[in-house]
């Protein structure tokens, strides 16, 4: 997706780094990377849209969709993270269960 101009609705998030997951362009959700490549991935750009909280809450309670409530960390290595370096946190769609990132340590990072 090519970006030309603002959304009338929400921001645009650029410039994510995903670590130890790769994103599946075609489900829009986290996978498993492959451990003999690079455990990082670029992200596509991530449209934030606001929307109410009842609205939110019944969506996802007629979905089985699940989510990984993934950190957003100022340093890109393991090494770096802490509760220091957390500037945020995005929910990504997972097609699996999501303590799976958990443990495989997956996080965004960024620099700003």
């Amino acid at each position: 997706m090519k970006v030309s101009k603002p959304p009338e609705l929400g921001v645009y998030i650029t410039g994510l780094q995903l670590h130890n997951a790769a994103w599946n362009e075609a489900t829009s959700s986290l996978k498993e990377f492959n451990p003999s490549t690079r455990n990082i991935t670029k992200m596509p750009i991530i449209w934030l849209k606001p929307i109410e909280k009842a609205v939110l809450e019944k969506d996802r309670q007629s979905s089985d969709a699940l989510y990984y409530d993934c950190p957003i960390y100022t340093a890109d290595t393991a090494a770096h993270l802490g509760t220091t370096g957390i500037v945020g946190s995005l929910e990504l769609p997972s097609m699996c269960d999501p303590a799976v990132w958990t443990q495989c340590r997956t996080f965004l990072s960024t620099e700003i």
